[in-house]
């Protein structure tokens, strides 16, 4: 069977299981509704307040019954691949293959911003420029894609084998030449932060932002191997 005919296959079967069960579908449509009918017109009172943005309130919520249609979309989509691993129908489908994906999306973590002096003369040149605030500085925002892929492929009832490919930072995702650090943006894991001011502490030069890199997250790794169990 080809993928277009997969493809059609499993579209087949969702349609006919939504057509089905009306009550996955009349739900998501016909609360939000109720709702918004009952807000708008309970609270269209509210448009007669000064500065409100809106001349009609259904004009200011519209937006919601959107929002509350696709929670209810979604419980019920989870509620369906909960049904299909309880009736085994996600290992039929996965024909002894497995994959595995692991997501690493954040914004920039903090770091202090340091004097390149001895400002309080204990002795440490851990002192923040005058009027630099603790956890001031950011590092670019980090974006990661790591993935496992697993073919099992039995052999009897006691053995097994397994052919897998295992992929760190899939999109390489970064700069892998150090000499691209400065100029990088994301997936930056150190920077410069030493900053250079005078005796009282104030900046020689406006603060850096963002600040130049000096290394980053480990680039593209790609391994693969085999398995045997018994």
């Amino acid at each position: 069977m080809t993928l277009w005919q997969q493809t059609y296959e499993m579209a087949r079967r969702s349609i006919l299981q939504t057509l089905r069960q009306p009550a996955m579908v009349i739900p998501p449509v016909l609360f939000p509704l109720i709702l918004m009918g009952i807000n708008v017109s309970g609270l269209d009172a509210a448009t007669k307040i000064p500065g409100f943005p809106a001349d009609s309130y259904l004009d200011f919520a519209i937006a919601f019954p959107f929002v509350q249609g696709s929670l209810f979309a979604s419980i019920n989509a989870g509620s369906s691949i909960a049904r299909d691993v309880e009736t085994g129908f996600l290992n039929r489908l996965a024909d002894n293959n497995q994959l595995g994906l692991i997501v690493t999306w954040n914004s920039g973590l903090p770091f202090n911003i340091r004097s390149n002096l001895d400002l309080n003369l204990d002795g440490l040149t851990n002192d923040r420029p005058l009027g630099i605030g603790r956890n001031t500085g950011r590092f670019g925002n980090v974006f990661n894609l790591d993935a496992r892929y697993v073919r099992f492929i039995p052999l009897g009832q006691r053995l097994r084998a397994e052919l897998f490919a295992e992929a760190k930072n899939l999109f390489n995702t970064g700069c892998s030449d150090p000499a691209d650090y400065p100029s990088c943006t994301i997936n930056i894991s150190a920077v410069n932060r030493v900053v250079t001011t005078n005796a009282a502490g104030q900046p020689a030069a406006a603060i850096p932002d963002p600040f130049a890199g000096t290394a980053g997250y480990q680039q593209r790794q790609i391994q693969v191997g085999a398995k045997l169990s018994f």
